[in-house]
């Protein structure tokens, strides 16, 4: 199993974005998805993704996922190098992954959504017996890989004990948000669902729409 290094994080762009002239935006924005590709291609990354938010308290959303903590800060160089003078960092999250790499590579596809949040639970979780959470946690599993609105959704559950304000990162690649909102729906009638204190703010992003940033 590789170790990995996650940042998820929403960058607001301010009024100096919107009065730059719109080839400028356009190739400020080509130039940090292509840089971000190239990242994303390295061996010791598994996702430097970029997207559009459906939120309208921020306007980019960006997931990366390394082997080192060198390769994040190089990926958020790149995106402070090219957006940094025009906005700044809104939501923010720090978590560590484990996965089979080769195994986890196959996850790279053509979902158009992406989907994150931070998850806390109330301390009363910890203290049940182990055999007994993982029995609820097994119930949860088997309601979201069961439901029928669970159609090619990529799920990273990630770990911020100690780094983060929660206890977990979960984040999800997905190809109908319609689907998720009704797989989320669902999950909410898990026995799981009582021990979660907190699991917000949830970040929404889109992988097209970056010309309504540029135009």
């Amino acid at each position: 199993m590789e170790q990995y290094f996650v940042n998820v994080f929403g960058l607001k762009l301010d009024a100096a974005w919107w009065a730059t002239p719109s080839p400028s935006r356009s190739a400020a924005i080509a130039g940090l998805r292509s840089k971000l590709k190239g990242l994303s291609e390295r061996d010791d990354f598994l996702r430097a993704e970029s997207y559009t938010s459906l939120r309208p308290d921020i306007d980019l959303i960006f997931f990366l996922v390394s082997t080192s903590v060198e390769g994040l800060l190089r990926c958020r160089s790149e995106v402070d190098k090219a957006l940094g003078r025009y906005g700044a960092v809104k939501y923010g999250f720090v978590s560590v992954y484990a996965a089979n790499k080769s195994e986890d590579r196959k996850k790279n596809g053509s979902s158009d959504f992406f989907v994150a949040y931070p998850v806390k639970k109330y301390s009363e979780w910890y203290l049940l017996d182990e055999k007994e959470r993982k029995e609820i946690m097994a119930e949860h599993i088997s309601m979201a890989t069961d439901s029928k609105n669970n159609d090619s959704i990529k799920s990273y559950t990630t770990r911020s004990f100690g780094i983060g304000d929660s206890d977990f990162l979960v984040a999800y690649e997905l190809p109908d948000i319609h689907d998720w909102v009704k797989l989320t729906e669902e999950l909410r009638g898990a026995k799981a669902h009582k021990w979660v204190a907190r699991e917000d703010p949830v970040l929404v992003g889109y992988k097209g729409g970056f010309d309504v940033l540029s135009s």
